[in-house]
């Protein structure tokens, strides 16, 4: 099992290529729910809308989840544990917790997804066999935190098999839309029942994704280098993400559905596509449990160990699956609540490390509430004031703004001014002469 929960990873331990960072970031992108973002910015109402919102925020995703990978990479820790530079040794829980929420949230939506495709697949080939969705929903997400336990290296060989065989069921999908529905049926005017603005559809996928700015530095924490973390994630993810959403788009104009189990379905393909689906939601949920557990051992300080943390974000999942968080409305709501706790946190933290701290940090300082990150009391309030307001920002923006973008502008900017120019951050202001240290000496 994997030995790091929030410590640092050693550099002689920072073992990660190119070749297993790439396989990690192209099986997280093909997956269920980019697909899902891509069928919904069919709300956009014309298919070219909703490509050009997809790619532009997709770009928006890139460039956030770089600069977390790179930080990562250089500290070798968690992002929710460099999250206690700027909110503080306590305060980190303004970041800890939303990261938390978004990654079982997450977990929920991915394992409805598996569970209806499985329904579905069992419905037409042994239609004797009858098994509830909740019961579904338990057995799949606790063989998924199995699965995470085992951690890092584990998910790594999982990855490069499923990722195989996903890329192969995608290339068959493609291949069906051309030859069986054609150019004129794929661009024909199909809209979800909630119509959006372009901006709104943009807005979608750095919001439901805004949890991949830290979950890119836990990532990697174990790269080899922070040159080799920064291309592979971005350049892989925006390609990977830009060609599952578009096939999600054309997919939900072909199918008349935004839901991908009934897309599916409708176009005929329950043999190919369930699969399809059913391999893309456990390949994601194995890193979404795991991301929330080190957020949730980050939490309590170590309290619940990553094993412990790692199947409570299992049981958390499977408690909003069954609630009903895939939905229309569900996933509106879902992705409109990380957006608002998560977008500042992100610009916050950039703001921080890369402006503040010029990218140093002490990272034996880190769990010292009476240290260099213990501002007051363990708060900063620098970072709460413009967490708040980020969050606001993010709400009263009008869609066409794309509000994830003014969220993490106005968190950073914000955080910037008030770290710099007035004494609310006193106790974690940095001493450039000092504070350049990147590991623990």
């Amino acid at each position: 099992m994997e030995k790091y929960g929030i410590e640092q990873v050693p550099p002689h331990e920072r073992t990660a290529g190119a070749r297993s960072l790439v396989v990690l970031w192209v099986g997280f992108a093909v997956i269920a729910s980019v697909f899902l973002t891509g069928s919904l910015a069919t709300g956009v109402g014309h298919w070219f809308g909703a490509v050009s919102a997809i790619v532009f925020g997709t770009l928006i995703m890139a460039v956030y989840m770089g600069l977390g990978a790179w930080m990562g990479a250089e500290q070798g820790l968690p992002g929710s544990v460099i999250s206690r530079t700027a909110f503080g040794t306590r305060g980190n829980l303004f970041a800890s917790i939303p990261m938390w929420i978004g990654c079982f949230g997450w977990v929920g939506v991915q394992i409805a997804i598996l569970s209806f495709a499985v329904q579905g697949l069992l419905s037409a080939y042994v239609p004797d066999v009858v098994i509830s969705i909740p019961v579904l929903y338990i057995v799949f997400g606790i063989l998924m935190a199995v699965f995470a336990v085992y951690g890092y290296q584990y998910v790594v060989k999982f990855e490069v098999v499923a990722v195989s065989l996903m890329v192969l069921l995608m290339l068959v999908i493609i291949g069906v839309l051309f030859a069986e529905y054609g150019i004129a049926a794929m661009t024909r005017p199909y809209t979800t029942g909630i119509p959006m603005a372009w901006g709104a559809a943009a807005n979608l996928t750095p919001a439901a994704s805004i949890a991949l700015f830290m979950a890119a530095a836990d990532t990697s924490r174990y790269a080899r280098s922070r040159k080799t973390a920064l291309w592979t994630c971005m350049i892989t993810s925006f390609a990977a993400f830009c060609v599952v959403s578009i096939l999600g788009i054309f997919a939900a104009i072909v199918a008349g559905t935004w839901d991908p189990v009934q897309v599916m379905a409708n176009m005929g393909l329950t043999a190919i596509g369930l699969p399809f689906l059913i391999l893309a939601s456990w390949t994601t949920n194995t890193l979404n449990i795991y991301w929330g557990g080190l957020a949730l051992t980050n939490i309590t300080n170590g309290k619940i160990d990553r094993r412990a943390a790692t199947f409570i974000t299992a049981l958390a999942g499977i408690a909003v699956a069954i609630i009903g968080v895939y939905s229309l409305n569900g996933l509106i709501n879902f992705f409109t609540i990380i957006g608002t706790l998560l977008g500042p946190v992100t610009g916050i933290m950039i703001a921080d490390y890369y402006l503040i701290r010029k990218r140093s940090i002490v990272v034996g300082a880190l769990l010292d509430a009476g240290g260099q990150y213990g501002y007051r009391k363990g708060f900063n309030p620098a970072a709460i004031i413009a967490w708040a307001v980020g969050a606001v920002v993010f709400n009263v923006v009008p869609d066409a703004a794309i509000p994830v973008l003014p969220s993490i502008l106005a968190g950073s900017i914000l955080y910037y001014v008030l770290t710099r120019y007035t004494k609310l951050a006193v106790g974690g202001k940095p001493n450039i002469a000092s504070d350049g240290a990147t590991a623990d000496s």
